[in-house]
Parts: structure tokens; C-alpha cells; sequence
């Protein structure tokens, strides 16, 4: 794993390394919610580790959308959705945002290249066969 990779929002990625960066990256960050820094510095700190983690897991929600033939711009539903329902106190929005997570978890993205890349998992036999017929 390129340290350069997690930050870029160009590109596909596929279901299961979607739900990897999901799952293991607010792990690793649990233990540092914990800490209630009073130090200025390990404030800082803190609060750059949490911004990274988030650019990360935003990045890969692009990807994600990528590899499903969507604009990254789609990523904005959960975070407008989730102000939502912060100021408005009601429990639909946080369901939505939930569906629109396990969403991205469960749909197949496009088989073969799309306008975003090639298909992360590869060259399939479903698009050999039709890369042979065309020719």
C-alpha cells in the first residue's frame, strides 16, 4: 500500500478494498478519540491525523463511485444529508446516509473500463468475449 495512493481520488477500486479502507482506517483512529489532548501541539496533531483519515476515506468513496460509472461529486449526498440531519433532528437522514454506504459496499461496479479506468479486477472472461466479438 503507496502512502501517495491513499490520497488520490482518481481511478477505481473495488468492493472489497472499499470496504477494507471502510472498516480498518476508523479502527486505527478509535483509540485517538479517546485522547483528550490539553497540549496545543498534540492538538494539532490530532486534529491532522482525523482530517487525513477523513481526505482518505473520501477519496476512496470517489474511487468507489468511480468503478460504479458515477462523478465523484455523488460524495457529497452523505456529508449535505448528514448536516441535515444534525440541524434538523430527524432520524431519516442518517438512515439514508446508511443505505447510501451499504450501497457502495454491496453493487458490482462497471465490468470493464468506464471513463474513470480500467476495471480493478481486471480483464474478466465477460468482456474478453466481448473485446473478441468486436474485432
Amino acid at each position: 500500500m503507496n502512502i501517495k495512493n491513499l490520497f488520490l481520488f482518481n481511478g477505481r477500486i473495488n468492493r472489497k478494498k472499499y470496504i477494507f479502507y471502510q472498516l480498518v482506517f476508523p479502527i486505527l483512529i478509535l483509540p485517538l478519540s479517546f485522547y483528550n489532548p490539553d497540549n496545543i501541539f498534540l492538538i494539532l496533531i490530532k486534529t491532522c491525523l482525523n482530517l487525513s483519515i477523513a481526505i482518505i476515506l473520501v477519496s476512496k468513496s470517489v474511487q468507489r463511485l468511480h468503478d460504479m460509472n458515477f462523478s465523484g461529486v455523488v460524495v457529497l449526498i452523505p456529508l449535505i444529508l448528514g448536516f441535515l440531519g444534525n440541524f434538523l433532528d430527524s432520524l431519516i437522514f442518517p438512515m439514508i446516509v446508511l443505505g447510501y454506504y451499504i450501497h457502495l459496499m454491496i453493487k458490482k461496479g462497471t465490468i470493464g473500463p468506464n471513463k474513470y479506468g480500467d476495471d480493478p479486477l481486471g480483464p474478466t472472461k465477460q468482456t474478453n468475449t466481448f473485446i473478441n466479438e468486436a474485432e
